[in-house]
């Protein structure tokens, strides 16, 4: 007999972020070390991929660590990219 092997689990598609770049570079530093804590606190298998749209109108693609995303994290990682958590936390 040939043995088979297991199909691979599907890959899910991965969640992709934008952030906007601003004029205030602190705040956008504080936005991008957020998104990683956030990430690293829900630590899982689902791939994530981070758009930053600069000033000049680039857009650079950078592969964050994969996290465990549930709508709670997405909800969270949505406020910190709208700058929302930074307003709250201040």
């Amino acid at each position: 007999a040939t043995p088979v092997a297991a199909p691979a689990p599907p890959r899910r598609d991965p969640l992709r972020l934008v952030l906007e770049e601003s004029d205030d570079e602190a705040a956008d530093q504080a936005r991008l070390a957020r998104l990683f804590d956030l990430l690293r606190a829900h630590a899982g298998e689902d791939p994530v991929v981070l758009t930053i749209r600069t000033r000049e109108g680039e857009e650079v693609d950078l592969a964050l660590p994969s996290a465990r995303v549930d709508a709670d994290l997405e909800a969270a990682l949505l406020r910190t990219l709208s700058g929302q958590a930074a307003a709250a936390a201040s």
